[in-house]
């Protein structure tokens, strides 16, 4: 597949992925009547972005010096808004999980690539901040997973991406699992797939992503704000 049909898939992707969030984050900040329907609808979110980063971590390895650069200040950034929006400061935003899983990506590959020592000093502290971010362990451990299933085929990696993403909202904070949270969890690859058609759709500059996680969620607090 030509890099630019690829590229252009992984965008409407990216434009599902921040729609669910921003509904998730709504039900959440604005509007706790209806939670357990956006609740539901944003777990479809991390999946998607963690699908993004780790099908372009395959095809571009070098990208992931980029994201790490990016990500970590960003993340950073965002935890104040984060906090303002009812968070715990020792509850890290969802950037610091994407962080933390192409940390994990990175250390994987080393040691696979035979620079074990170099892995092995950055594996753990991708574990170690798992503990203290959005989605756990599974979260951080859904990038390089799907890294790794991509690698073995866009098809393979389409199969395991529904039971993954499962995985990782599994420890979420809703005790039980509703039908509309199975099927979130499970439509994931139906997002890719719908993506096959040859539509054009506008692509988001390369910091939107980054930017728009604070801008929105401190919007949605102000709103929320001015509706008491």
């Amino acid at each position: 597949m030509p890099r630019a049909e690829a590229h252009a898939r992984l965008e409407f992707v990216k434009w599902i992925g921040v729609l669910s969030m921003t509904i998730d984050h709504y039900g959440k900040i604005v509007e706790p009547s209806v939670y357990d329907e956006t609740y539901a609808m944003g777990r479809l979110a991390y999946p998607l972005f963690a699908w993004i980063i780790a099908a372009r971590l395959v095809d571009r390895p070098a990208l992931a010096e980029r994201y790490l650069i990016w990500l970590l200040p960003w993340a950073l950034l965002s935890q104040p808004v984060f906090v303002i929006a009812g968070k715990e400061w020792l509850q890290w935003n969802i950037l610091f999980t994407l962080f933390f899983g192409v940390l994990a990506h990175v250390g994987i590959t080393a040691i696979h690539r035979g620079a074990p020592f170099r892995g092995l000093a950055l594996l753990p502290i991708g574990v170690a901040g798992a503990w203290f971010s959005e989605y756990g362990l599974f979260g951080v451990a859904l990038i390089p997973a799907l890294a790794a299933c991509r690698q073995r085929g866009r098809t393979f990696a389409l199969v395991a991406l529904g039971p993954l993403s499962l995985a990782a909202n599994i420890t979420m904070h809703a005790p039980w699992l509703t039908a509309l949270d199975l099927f979130a969890f499970l439509s994931a690859p139906l997002v890719y797939l719908a993506c096959l058609s040859r539509f054009t759709i506008p692509r988001l500059p390369k910091l939107f992503f980054y930017a728009y996680y604070p801008v929105h969620v401190y919007i949605l607090h102000i709103t929320d704000w001015y509706l008491l």
